[in-house]
């Protein structure tokens, strides 16, 4: 919901987005505590059932992995969202304000690029996992593998329009 000012001391509001801001929040933080609170009873019940009664849940273990793909894609989105991703904020903090906005323009040019790269793969490798079955749950392996398809197209959104508010379309013609 913020993003640094030009100064990268506080935190701004969206100007431009906030409803969109707002719901991209919605949609990716409740999901995400949701799936940390899940995450924590499946793993917690599968070690009870295999060390205490000696009776192993065969499907935890990969409904926690399944799950926490999903964890890892909507915890980069939300990163991303929030302006926390890693980044090289030390480097980019001792720049000048004048050649600052150019570095975070670059940056968020090369984000956009690689996810724009990167989105065919995560969705051909989602189509070529889809007739593939889980052994335990019998679910489809797309299923999984649809988390990082999702997080690509999200953090795409958000870059997209970080970009639009952060940078002039000056900044983004010369970066690009």
């Amino acid at each position: 919901m913020h993003l640094e000012d030009e100064a990268g001391a506080a935190p701004v509001a969206l100007r431009r987005f906030p409803r969109l801001d707002r719901g991209l929040a919605l949609l990716t933080e409740i999901p995400a505590a949701a799936l940390v609170a899940l995450e924590v009873v499946i793993l917690l019940a599968g070690v009870i059932s295999r060390y205490v009664f000696n009776q192993p849940l065969t499907w935890s273990d990969e409904l926690a992995s399944i799950l926490f793909l999903w964890l890892a894609m909507l915890g980069a989105v939300i990163a991303l969202r929030r302006g926390e991703h890693m980044r090289l904020s030390t480097f980019v903090g001792r720049m000048s304000p004048t050649v600052r906005p150019w570095v975070e323009s670059l940056a968020l040019m090369l984000v956009i690029v690689f996810l724009v790269m990167f989105l065919p793969a995560a969705l051909e490798h989602m189509e070529q996992q889809w007739p593939v079955v889980t052994p335990a749950l019998e679910i489809p392996d797309g299923m999984r593998v649809a988390a990082i398809a999702c997080g690509a197209v999200l953090m795409l959104l958000i870059a997209v329009i970080k970009l639009i508010e952060k940078c002039s379309w000056k900044q983004v013609t010369m970066v690009v």
